[in-house]
């Protein structure tokens, strides 16, 4: 895979996405207009501030302006001591968060600078897909369908395949494949789409009771429902005729090479095990909703049918 480049866009979502940053600049532009309504600079050296805000601001003025005269040198210099200060300040508030907590707070950022890298990859890889699909009856948004439409049947049928194991196992693999699997699996619909928020403590409850005939009845049946609840985006044949096009399957192949590791970093920590739910295509693919331009994680389920590619 090419060595990423991050486009001037990116690096701004990915500086952005801090808090410090911000509050910088808002202090910043705030400092700026309080110069700018006392104009400090006509003010003598012995002047004192009777109010709060003034005071703050001439301070900040007077530790440039004692260094050089230079309008332009007290207020580069005063920038740079709210910047530091606002950064100082933000160590000093993390030191005290817990670090689970945290730890929390930076998986999500991390996770938030992921997805900004890998639509910019995305963006620079539509150019080279629409290429392929040059001269052929499939579009790019028909192919984004395809894979949609993929990642969905993928997910329907990791949620049959775990109903079945549930239902053959016997009482000692249910006890020892549930943390494995699935518990994992319930864990992930539960409180959700009109699922119990128990689930897992109602399974635990059962399990620890040993009455493995409701545990099998109870497990099969939640994830033959949660298969029953992710729908379709394409009808079949359409998705058969994308499938089965030539230049749709050189399209992907350039996709899988350029996008595709990117996409699954960025959203492996929402969509957690079922990344490898990929379906016939064999193609990961965000589950994102199609009527907003940023990519973001959808519901595993929760999807409005479409009829065509636009």
């Amino acid at each position: 895979m090419p060595k990423q480049r991050w486009s001037l866009g990116s690096r701004l979502i990915r500086f952005g996405s801090a808090p410090e940053p911000r509050v910088a600049i808002l202090v910043c532009v705030l400092w700026l207009l309080v110069l700018q309504a006392y104009e400090p600079w006509h003010l003598s050296r012995g002047y004192r501030p009777s109010q709060i805000l003034s005071g703050l601001g001439f301070f900040l003025w007077r530790i440039g302006f004692n260094a050089s005269e230079s309008r332009f040198v007290a207020v580069t210099v005063g920038l740079a001591v709210v910047v530091s200060l606002v950064y100082l300040s933000g160590w000093v508030v993390r030191s005290f968060i817990p670090h689970g907590l945290r730890k929390k707070s930076q998986d999500v950022l991390h996770g938030q600078n992921l997805r900004a890298d890998a639509a910019d990859v995305l963006t620079r890889a539509v150019p080279a897909i629409t290429g392929a699909l040059a001269d052929s009856e499939v579009t790019w948004p028909a192919l984004e369908l395809a894979l949609m439409e993929s990642r969905l049947r993928g997910i329907r049928e990791r949620w049959e395949r775990l109903a079945g194991r549930a239902r053959a196992m016997s009482g000692d693999e249910l006890a020892t494949d549930y943390e494995r699997s699935l518990g994992i699996g319930l864990s992930a619909i539960e409180g959700r789409n009109g699922f119990s928020r128990d689930l897992v403590k109602l399974s635990t409850a059962l399990i620890a009771g040993g009455d493995w005939k409701r545990v099998r009845e109870f497990l099969s049946e939640t994830f033959l429902s949660a298969a029953a609840k992710v729908t379709s985006v394409m009808d079949p044949e359409w998705f058969e005729e994308v499938r089965n096009d030539p230049k749709a399957k050189e399209a992907l192949r350039i996709y899988e090479q350029l996008v595709e590791k990117s996409l699954v970093d960025a959203y492996a920590l929402d969509e957690g095990p079922f990344c490898s739910a990929v379906g016939p295509l064999r193609a990961y693919y965000p589950l994102i909703a199609r009527d907003r331009r940023r990519i973001r994680p959808a519901s595993l389920w929760d999807w409005r049918r479409h009829t065509s590619p636009c």
